[in-house]
Protein backbone atom coordinates (compact mmCIF):
# COMPACT_ATOMS: atom_id res chain seq x y z
CA UNK A 1 0.00 0.00 0.00
CA UNK A 2 1.41 3.13 -0.71
CA UNK A 3 0.34 6.37 1.51
CA UNK A 4 1.45 9.28 -0.78
CA UNK A 5 1.00 12.91 -0.16
CA UNK A 6 1.18 14.72 -3.52
CA UNK A 7 -0.38 17.72 -2.71
CA UNK A 8 1.09 18.77 0.93
CA UNK A 9 -0.51 22.02 0.41
CA UNK A 10 -3.78 20.35 0.16
CA UNK A 11 -3.40 18.70 3.50
CA UNK A 12 -1.75 21.33 5.25
CA UNK A 13 -5.13 23.67 4.27
CA UNK A 14 -7.39 20.75 5.91
CA UNK A 15 -5.10 20.43 9.52
CA UNK A 16 -5.66 24.36 9.53
CA UNK A 17 -9.31 23.73 8.99
CA UNK A 18 -9.76 20.89 11.23
CA UNK A 19 -7.68 23.26 13.80
CA UNK A 20 -10.14 25.68 13.57
CA UNK A 21 -13.50 24.03 14.32
CA UNK A 22 -11.84 22.11 17.27
CA UNK A 23 -11.22 24.54 19.78
CA UNK A 24 -9.99 23.39 22.87
CA UNK A 25 -11.88 20.59 24.65
CA UNK A 26 -15.82 21.67 22.95
CA UNK A 27 -17.04 20.03 19.97
CA UNK A 28 -19.69 22.47 18.63
CA UNK A 29 -22.02 22.53 15.87
CA UNK A 30 -22.67 25.03 14.18
CA UNK A 31 -25.65 25.73 11.40
CA UNK A 32 -26.60 28.78 9.24
CA UNK A 33 -29.76 27.14 8.18
CA UNK A 34 -33.70 27.31 9.53
CA UNK A 35 -34.82 28.41 13.22
CA UNK A 36 -36.16 24.88 13.03
CA UNK A 37 -33.30 23.13 12.24
CA UNK A 38 -30.86 25.55 13.96
CA UNK A 39 -32.65 25.18 17.25
CA UNK A 40 -32.28 21.60 16.71
CA UNK A 41 -28.56 21.66 16.27
CA UNK A 42 -28.26 24.24 18.64
CA UNK A 43 -28.60 21.20 21.35
CA UNK A 44 -25.25 19.42 20.81
CA UNK A 45 -22.44 20.53 22.41
CA UNK A 46 -20.39 18.04 23.60
CA UNK A 47 -17.89 19.01 26.17
CA UNK A 48 -14.71 16.36 26.60
CA UNK A 49 -12.84 16.84 29.89
CA UNK A 50 -8.90 16.94 29.44
CA UNK A 51 -7.55 13.46 30.10
CA UNK A 52 -4.61 12.24 28.69
CA UNK A 53 -5.15 8.20 28.43
CA UNK A 54 -6.88 7.03 25.40
CA UNK A 55 -8.32 4.14 26.73
CA UNK A 56 -10.49 6.53 29.09
CA UNK A 57 -11.33 8.24 26.58
CA UNK A 58 -13.08 5.43 24.16
CA UNK A 59 -14.40 4.31 27.31
CA UNK A 60 -16.68 7.80 27.75
CA UNK A 61 -17.17 8.04 24.50
CA UNK A 62 -18.73 4.86 24.45
CA UNK A 63 -20.73 5.65 27.58
CA UNK A 64 -21.86 8.62 26.56
CA UNK A 65 -22.90 7.38 22.66
CA UNK A 66 -26.04 6.75 23.36
CA UNK A 67 -26.92 10.14 24.27
CA UNK A 68 -24.67 11.79 20.98
CA UNK A 69 -26.59 9.50 19.04
CA UNK A 70 -29.60 9.80 19.95
CA UNK A 71 -29.37 13.65 19.92
CA UNK A 72 -27.53 13.05 16.41
CA UNK A 73 -30.49 11.14 15.47
CA UNK A 74 -33.28 14.39 16.38
CA UNK A 75 -31.37 16.68 14.23
CA UNK A 76 -31.00 14.28 11.34
CA UNK A 77 -34.77 14.65 11.56
CA UNK A 78 -34.86 18.23 10.95
CA UNK A 79 -32.35 17.90 8.60
CA UNK A 80 -34.75 15.44 6.53
CA UNK A 81 -37.79 17.32 7.23
CA UNK A 82 -35.90 20.82 6.22
CA UNK A 83 -34.44 19.18 2.77
CA UNK A 84 -38.04 17.70 1.82
CA UNK A 85 -39.69 20.90 2.67
CA UNK A 86 -40.99 22.73 -1.09
CA UNK A 87 -40.76 25.99 0.84
CA UNK A 88 -37.22 25.80 2.79
CA UNK A 89 -35.52 28.84 1.47
CA UNK A 90 -32.42 27.40 1.62
CA UNK A 91 -31.30 23.75 0.68
CA UNK A 92 -28.51 22.07 2.51
CA UNK A 93 -25.40 21.32 -0.27
CA UNK A 94 -25.15 17.72 1.23
CA UNK A 95 -27.52 15.17 -1.05
CA UNK A 96 -27.84 11.33 -0.21
CA UNK A 97 -26.84 8.89 -3.09
CA UNK A 98 -28.57 6.22 -3.03
CA UNK A 99 -25.84 3.45 -4.29
CA UNK A 100 -26.93 1.13 -6.72
CA UNK A 101 -26.63 -2.74 -5.98
CA UNK A 102 -24.49 -4.79 -7.89
CA UNK A 103 -24.54 -8.36 -8.32
CA UNK A 104 -20.97 -8.98 -9.02
CA UNK A 105 -17.71 -6.99 -8.75
CA UNK A 106 -14.63 -8.45 -10.63
CA UNK A 107 -12.22 -5.85 -8.94
CA UNK A 108 -12.89 -6.22 -5.38
CA UNK A 109 -14.34 -10.06 -5.47
CA UNK A 110 -12.22 -11.22 -2.77
CA UNK A 111 -12.55 -11.63 1.03
CA UNK A 112 -10.32 -11.20 3.03
CA UNK A 113 -8.94 -12.63 6.18
CA UNK A 114 -6.55 -10.80 8.95
CA UNK A 115 -3.28 -13.12 10.00
CA UNK A 116 -1.83 -13.21 13.28
CA UNK A 117 0.80 -11.22 12.04
CA UNK A 118 -1.26 -8.27 10.40
CA UNK A 119 -1.03 -9.25 7.15
CA UNK A 120 -4.09 -9.97 5.25
CA UNK A 121 -4.97 -13.13 3.33
CA UNK A 122 -7.99 -13.34 -0.12
CA UNK A 123 -10.31 -15.91 0.46
CA UNK A 124 -13.63 -17.17 -1.28
CA UNK A 125 -16.01 -14.79 -2.51
CA UNK A 126 -16.88 -11.65 -1.18
CA UNK A 127 -19.12 -12.05 2.67
CA UNK A 128 -22.75 -11.11 2.08
CA UNK A 129 -21.85 -8.79 4.90
CA UNK A 130 -19.81 -6.35 2.84
CA UNK A 131 -21.78 -6.15 -0.07
CA UNK A 132 -24.18 -3.11 -0.76
CA UNK A 133 -27.98 -4.06 0.55
CA UNK A 134 -30.48 -2.22 -0.41
CA UNK A 135 -31.10 1.69 0.87
CA UNK A 136 -27.21 2.15 0.97
CA UNK A 137 -26.19 5.23 0.39
CA UNK A 138 -23.47 7.64 0.81
CA UNK A 139 -23.56 11.28 1.62
CA UNK A 140 -22.30 13.93 -1.01
CA UNK A 141 -21.05 17.71 -0.19
CA UNK A 142 -20.68 19.57 -3.90
CA UNK A 143 -18.72 21.90 -4.73
CA UNK A 144 -19.89 25.85 -4.12
CA UNK A 145 -22.15 26.63 -7.01
CA UNK A 146 -21.84 23.21 -7.51
CA UNK A 147 -18.90 23.73 -9.86
CA UNK A 148 -16.79 21.23 -10.85
CA UNK A 149 -14.68 20.03 -8.03
CA UNK A 150 -10.77 20.37 -8.11
CA UNK A 151 -10.65 17.37 -6.12
CA UNK A 152 -12.49 14.88 -4.26
CA UNK A 153 -12.38 13.75 -0.62
CA UNK A 154 -13.27 10.57 0.54
CA UNK A 155 -14.42 10.95 4.47
CA UNK A 156 -15.28 8.31 7.70
CA UNK A 157 -16.25 9.82 11.12
CA UNK A 158 -15.26 8.76 14.72
CA UNK A 159 -17.56 6.37 16.52
CA UNK A 160 -21.02 7.74 16.79
CA UNK A 161 -20.09 11.15 14.93
CA UNK A 162 -19.73 8.98 12.00
CA UNK A 163 -23.53 7.86 11.87
CA UNK A 164 -24.21 11.33 11.06
CA UNK A 165 -21.28 13.14 9.24
CA UNK A 166 -23.32 15.38 7.36
CA UNK A 167 -24.75 16.89 10.84
CA UNK A 168 -21.31 16.26 13.04
CA UNK A 169 -18.55 17.32 10.93
CA UNK A 170 -20.76 19.65 8.44
CA UNK A 171 -18.65 23.07 9.41
CA UNK A 172 -15.26 21.16 8.95
CA UNK A 173 -16.33 19.62 5.94
CA UNK A 174 -18.27 22.34 4.48
CA UNK A 175 -14.90 24.92 5.18
CA UNK A 176 -12.43 22.39 3.05
CA UNK A 177 -15.17 22.50 0.32
CA UNK A 178 -15.35 25.77 0.06
CA UNK A 179 -11.21 26.16 0.97
CA UNK A 180 -10.33 23.62 -1.77
CA UNK A 181 -13.57 23.76 -4.13
CA UNK A 182 -13.80 19.83 -3.20
CA UNK A 183 -16.78 17.15 -3.29
CA UNK A 184 -16.69 15.24 -0.37
CA UNK A 185 -18.09 11.83 0.33
CA UNK A 186 -18.77 10.75 3.36
CA UNK A 187 -20.43 7.24 4.60
CA UNK A 188 -22.00 6.84 7.55
CA UNK A 189 -22.23 4.08 9.61
CA UNK A 190 -23.40 2.82 12.98
CA UNK A 191 -21.01 1.55 15.48
CA UNK A 192 -20.04 -2.03 16.07
CA UNK A 193 -17.90 -4.05 17.47
CA UNK A 194 -16.71 -5.94 14.47
CA UNK A 195 -14.84 -2.95 13.19
CA UNK A 196 -13.28 -5.45 10.42
CA UNK A 197 -17.08 -5.68 8.88
CA UNK A 198 -17.32 -2.33 9.17
CA UNK A 199 -13.99 -1.55 7.24
CA UNK A 200 -15.38 -3.40 4.30
CA UNK A 201 -18.40 -2.16 4.31
CA UNK A 202 -17.93 1.45 4.83
CA UNK A 203 -14.58 1.43 2.36
CA UNK A 204 -16.88 -0.44 -0.44
CA UNK A 205 -19.29 2.39 -0.25
CA UNK A 206 -16.93 5.27 -0.64
CA UNK A 207 -15.60 3.49 -3.44
CA UNK A 208 -18.59 2.97 -5.55
CA UNK A 209 -20.48 6.38 -4.50
CA UNK A 210 -16.87 7.57 -6.28
CA UNK A 211 -17.54 5.45 -9.21
CA UNK A 212 -21.27 6.64 -9.07
CA UNK A 213 -20.44 10.26 -9.61
CA UNK A 214 -18.33 8.91 -12.22
CA UNK A 215 -20.81 7.82 -14.03
CA UNK A 216 -23.78 10.63 -13.04
CA UNK A 217 -21.95 13.90 -12.25
CA UNK A 218 -19.21 13.19 -15.12
CA UNK A 219 -16.78 13.51 -11.99
CA UNK A 220 -13.26 12.77 -14.39
CA UNK A 221 -11.79 9.31 -13.68
CA UNK A 222 -8.04 11.58 -12.91
CA UNK A 223 -9.72 13.60 -9.89
CA UNK A 224 -7.09 13.61 -7.22
CA UNK A 225 -9.02 11.83 -4.83
CA UNK A 226 -7.64 12.19 -0.51
CA UNK A 227 -8.99 10.09 2.13
CA UNK A 228 -9.67 12.20 5.58
CA UNK A 229 -10.54 10.01 8.97
CA UNK A 230 -11.36 10.95 12.39
CA UNK A 231 -10.74 8.56 15.57
CA UNK A 232 -12.51 4.99 14.75
CA UNK A 233 -13.08 6.21 10.86
CA UNK A 234 -8.79 6.35 10.90
CA UNK A 235 -8.82 2.79 11.83
CA UNK A 236 -11.38 1.70 9.55
CA UNK A 237 -9.90 3.35 6.57
CA UNK A 238 -6.43 1.68 7.62
CA UNK A 239 -7.62 -1.46 7.20
CA UNK A 240 -9.40 -1.24 4.20
CA UNK A 241 -6.80 -0.03 2.64
CA UNK A 242 -4.37 -2.31 4.00
CA UNK A 243 -6.85 -5.39 2.03
CA UNK A 244 -7.59 -3.88 -0.91
CA UNK A 245 -4.38 -2.13 -1.35
CA UNK A 246 -6.48 0.97 -2.52
CA UNK A 247 -4.01 4.47 -3.43
CA UNK A 248 -5.08 7.29 -2.85
CA UNK A 249 -3.09 10.93 -3.38
CA UNK A 250 -3.18 11.95 0.17
CA UNK A 251 -3.92 10.36 3.25
CA UNK A 252 -5.16 12.07 6.74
Amino acid sequence: MKFVISNFSVITTLLQLFSSVSVGNAFTIISSSSSSYQARRSELVVTRADNNNDNNNEANDMLNGGELVSALARIDRAWNDEQNNPRSKKKSRWTKIFLEKEEEDDEFNNDYTMNADGSFTAAAAISVSSKLEEGDFCYLLEPPNLSTPSCLICFLGGAGLGQFPHIAYDEFLTRVSNKLNAAVLAAPYSVGLDHWDLSKRTGEILRKAQIQCQDEKQYPSSLKTYSISHSLGCKLSALYMSATQRDYDGVG
